[in-house]
């Protein structure tokens, strides 16, 4: 830190740290002196902002606030359902409203209904990604650039396949630190507010991965999905090098 305050420079850095689990309380560690002084140290500088991910109160009130700009309601069973399947990636929530906007609009309707959400999302993506992820779990590479092709002439974007499969390995990451810490499949679904069905179907995909392995990828995804953005990488090709590596 002291090396920070004597560099008063435009350099941009970025501190990550994943959540850290007790066994006894299952909960995230509390700061130690030495953290809380560097976090107080960053939380003051002119451009630090912190960005937590909504809750599960936040989440559907997120939701009808975007879908009222574009004059279309959503019942709560919908809600319910499309939280349960997008969790909060706002990215990825974005995206799918888009989707379920334009279908209630062609119909001619003011309304997103559940059904809406489960002909439209849950069979598409959610599913696809999970069996992408499954396929590299199961170390199928062909299976998994099938697969990918399919998502690919079905219209998504990779941008948005790199967001789900970031998204799935950071489930399966966190479901696989709970069954470490000892906690019950219930358990997790609550501190992770995923719906219990998504952590069942997570946890025999958990054996097939290493937490170095799930650490180091979502590493790599962020740098990819970075050198995308700024026109330093080809999407598809960057995906292609990024899955095809042994590990």
């Amino acid at each position: 830190m002291p090396q920070l305050e004597k560099d008063q420079n435009e350099n941009s850095l970025i501190f990550y740290e994943s959540k850290e689990l007790e066994s006894k309380k299952y909960g995230e560690k509390r700061l130690t002196a030495a953290r809380k002084k560097f976090f107080d140290y960053l939380a003051k500088q002119k451009f630090s902002e912190q960005f937590k991910p909504l809750n599960a109160n936040e989440l559907p009130l997120w939701i009808k606030q975007c879908l009222n700009k574009k004059n279309m309601a959503i019942n709560p069973a919908a809600v319910s359902l499309l939280a349960n399947i997008s969790g909060a990636n706002l990215w990825i929530l974005h995206n799918e409203l888009e989707k379920l906007v334009n279908f209630a609009q062609r119909q001619r309707r003011t309304e997103i209904t559940a059904a809406d959400v489960n002909q439209l999302v849950s069979g598409t993506a959610e599913e696809s990604i999970f069996a992408l992820t499954d396929a590299l779990g199961n170390k199928n590479k062909a299976l998994f650039f099938s697969l990918l092709e399919n998502q690919l002439d079905a219209g998504v974007s990779l941008q948005q396949i790199l967001a789900l499969v970031a998204r799935q390995f950071k489930i399966t990451l966190q479901v696989k630190e709970y069954l470490i810490a000892g906690q019950a499949p219930q358990q997790i679904a609550a501190a992770l507010k995923l719906h219990p069905f998504v952590v069942q179907k997570t946890i025999p995909q958990t054996r097939n991965f290493s937490l170095d392995y799930l650490k180091n990828v979502l590493g790599q995804i962020v740098e990819l999905d970075y050198k995308i953005k700024t026109g330093q990488r080809d999407g598809l090709t960057g995906l292609t090098l990024l899955f095809s590596a042994d590990y």
